[in-house]
């Protein structure tokens, strides 16, 4: 059977990759829910026959069934189930197994919300193009989404206190001021409704456009 004719196969029951979303072409990569080469970044190498390597293994199928479900019936993961999948990392991550939790958290609810006090704040030096401490810190939120240019425009065409867009690798979020936590969220609500997301209080769902005027907009 050719390499093409079994991802084929296996894509029809809903099996992609935990950490990249490749489709998965062994029966091995689809029972722990990781591909091999994504295995070896996380540190899930096969000759760890561990009990911890083999509850992480369960853990991360647990995950991808969730996932599997909710594409099935085409909605966004429900706030129950994100609760499970953070439960799930935080589990894995007891296990030792730091860098695979982290990209649980961010696979499954890809849009975070993270407060940061004592932040040193930036400016934008035009002479120098480029960014420069301005001496001065503050409490940021820092913004994780999935990339989307619609997002992208509507948060510049907000007028914020501070924004700062911050590359690290192939990471990248925007901070933003802590007191402006209201408009990102009424952009949020006009481009993921619906979707489960994590904030300082844990996983919560983001709201309507109907519900935000109505909650926030008397």
């Amino acid at each position: 059977m050719s390499k093409k004719t079994t991802a084929r196969k296996f894509s029809l029951v809903g099996c992609s990759c935990l950490i990249c979303d490749a489709s998965l072409t062994d029966a091995t990569s689809v029972q722990i829910g990781i591909g091999p080469t994504c295995r070896k970044k996380v540190g899930l190498t096969a000759r760890d026959k561990s009990a911890k390597r083999l509850k992480a293994n369960d853990l991360c199928y647990e995950a991808t069934v969730i996932r599997a479900k909710a594409e099935k019936a085409n909605k966004p993961i429900t706030k129950r189930s994100a609760k499970r999948i953070f439960a799930i990392a935080d589990e894995v991550q007891g296990l030792g197994f730091d860098k695979l939790a982290e990209r649980i958290r961010l696979r499954f609810i890809p849009i975070h919300l993270t407060e940061v006090t004592n932040a040193d704040l930036f400016r934008w030096n035009r002479d120098t193009r480029s960014e420069e401490k301005t001496g001065t810190t503050g409490t940021i939120l820092r913004v994780r989404t999935p990339f989307s240019r619609v997002f992208l425009g509507k948060l510049k065409g907000e007028s914020l206190r501070y924004r700062r867009p911050v590359k690290n690798g192939r990471d990248f979020w925007w901070e933003v001021d802590r007191r402006d936590s209201r408009r990102v969220l009424n952009v949020l609500s006009q481009v993921w409704p619906g979707e489960a997301a994590y904030g300082s209080k844990g996983v919560f769902t983001i709201p309507t456009e109907a519900q935000f005027t109505k909650r926030y907009k008397k």
